[in-house]
């Protein structure tokens, strides 16, 4: 069988839900097309996003129940061997619970008229059109690779090099000890709610951001693994 849109687009995370959108918006028919369960598409953790950018990109910014609560005030960077202390005063991070993001840009893009085709894994691109797993194909003038770099990557992508790749992993936990956690914080001179980062730590590129909220706390570390530091 095989349909025929305005659009097609690989990928129901935060960018492919959002453009469907958009795009549906502007009068076009458009196919919103992922490899597994819409459930399961997008980022699924935790990501401190400037508020601009939402603007900027025309997404409404993300609702109370979709943040892990107000942004740090403060951010606290500790750097290099040193642990020399910076502090940053902002107001412009949202820590946005990706997850719940995803499904609303998704729940739009299905009131805007997007078709959204979970369980549809694009084996080819050909031309104006996409060869789903199992031989169905999907037309469309415009295709839109937004499958990340785990994806598709079939529109001819420049590859991209392992030094320019950041491996992050993240992870919130609920606190057992709050006096020991309160005094760990209030050691390094960050009050609940701040953050608190240590940069370089394993060398290079590398960081550990660690934040206390309530009785919760976050941890969220980055380095790059193309360039031999520790994963």
């Amino acid at each position: 069988m095989s349909e025929t849109y305005d659009v097609a687009i690989i990928g129901a995370g935060s960018a492919g839900a959002a453009a469907a959108t958009a795009c549906a918006r502007h009068g076009m028919a458009v196919a919103l097309l992922e490899a597994g369960p819409l459930a399961r598409a997008g980022a699924r953790w935790i990501n401190a996003i400037p508020g601009w950018t939402f603007d900027e990109a025309g997404v409404a910014r993300p609702t109370a129940e979709e943040t892990l609560g107000p942004p740090p005030p403060v951010i606290h960077l500790f750097a290099g061997r040193r642990q020399e202390h910076t502090r940053v005063v902002t107001d412009e991070f949202i820590e946005v619970d990706m997850g719940l993001m995803v499904a609303r840009l998704q729940r739009e893009a299905r009131a805007a008229g997007v078709t959204l085709m979970p369980a549809c894994r694009v084996a080819a691109a050909r031309g104006e059109t996409l060869v789903l797993k199992g031989g169905a194909e999907v037309k469309a003038r415009w295709l839109v690779d937004a499958s990340g770099l785990g994806g598709a990557r079939l529109l001819g992508q420049a590859p991209l090099e392992p030094e320019d790749l950041c491996e992050a992993r993240h992870q919130v936990h609920r606190v057992d000890d709050m006096e020991r956690a309160r005094a760990y914080f209030a050691h390094h001179g960050v009050a609940p709610g701040e953050s608190l980062v240590f940069t370089s730590v394993a060398g290079g590129f590398s960081s550990l951001q660690v934040r206390l909220e309530g009785e919760v706390i976050t941890l969220l570390s980055g380095t790059i693994p193309g360039q031999g530091w520790d994963r």
